[in-house]
């Protein structure tokens, strides 16, 4: 038994980025969650939505693009600016 899935891809293309993946779990009770997470630039997580580009270029282009896209976490070693950015935007409403 397990409740949802972590999905990692390389590319945007990838069938678990893809709205309908998404909604396909939703719609059979589990959660999706992304990894923004840079462990080294030889590995990618997600397509290079991660932590690093949403720190240095663009939230929008990290978190944001994870957020739109419908996962229902995001992995993060920034949780505070994720958090903030994601509040900000609506994105997001953490509650306790």
């Amino acid at each position: 038994n397990y409740i949802g899935a972590e999905v990692l891809f390389t590319s945007e293309e990838d069938e678990v980025c893809q709205e309908e993946y998404i909604q396909k779990m939703h719609n059979e009770g589990y959660i999706v969650w992304s990894n923004s997470i840079v462990y080294n630039h030889l590995d990618v997580l997600a397509a290079g939505h991660n932590d690093d580009v949403s720190l240095i270029k663009d939230p929008e282009l990290g978190w944001g693009y994870l957020a739109r896209k419908g996962f229902d976490l995001i992995q993060t070693d920034f949780v505070m600016a994720c958090n903030l950015y994601l509040s900000q935007n609506h994105l997001f409403d953490f509650k306790d």
